[in-house]
């Protein structure tokens, strides 16, 4: 009798051990669950803001950049502020817009050497834009969507321009 009595408590261990094993492994991915949360946050606020810094150019608009390299000669890109969203809760540059050739950031000065992927995508108010001697790169998108644009003079120093760069202008 008691051996049966001590089989009964073996079943009810194995039962309690079984409970436990199913409440970490609920725990464990409770866990992963939190952590991915955590992390496709991080990433989102990471694209909410994607530039380095911004400035405002010769022609009074504020443009955002990026730093490409910060050992000479340093070199910046030009990025649209919101990363993939272009200027998405940002004031879209209008008007005729100047790219500098150079900008200062934390008392470095940095030559502009790209227009990044979809730097001026849909702003659909620019009516010319004037770009660097610097300038090497002309990323994709880049001023697709710019229906407005009526004139742009690319320097010879260009030596890419990338798909759909002006697409419907």
């Amino acid at each position: 009798m008691q051996q049966r009595k001590y089989r009964k408590e073996d079943s009810k261990t194995m039962k309690t051990k079984s409970f436990i094993r199913e409440k970490a492994n609920t725990m464990n991915a409770k866990m992963k669950y939190y952590a991915l949360s955590l992390l496709f946050t991080v990433l989102s606020i990471t694209q909410l803001w994607a530039y380095d810094f911004n400035a405002v150019s010769p022609s009074g608009h504020r443009l955002y950049y990026t730093i490409t390299s910060n050992t000479a000669p340093r070199t910046v890109e030009v990025v649209p502020p919101a990363g993939n969203n272009g200027y998405s809760g940002y004031t879209a540059p209008t008007g005729n817009v100047v790219v500098p050739e150079t900008v200062t950031y934390l008392g470095n000065t940095y030559r502009v050497a790209k227009l990044a992927d979809r730097a001026f995508y849909n702003c659909t108010q620019i009516l010319t834009l004037s770009l660097p001697s610097s300038l090497k790169y002309i990323g994709n998108n880049a001023c697709y969507n710019n229906y407005a644009l009526t004139s742009i003079v690319i320097p010879d120093s260009v030596t890419f321009i990338g798909v759909a760069a002006f697409q419907y202008n």
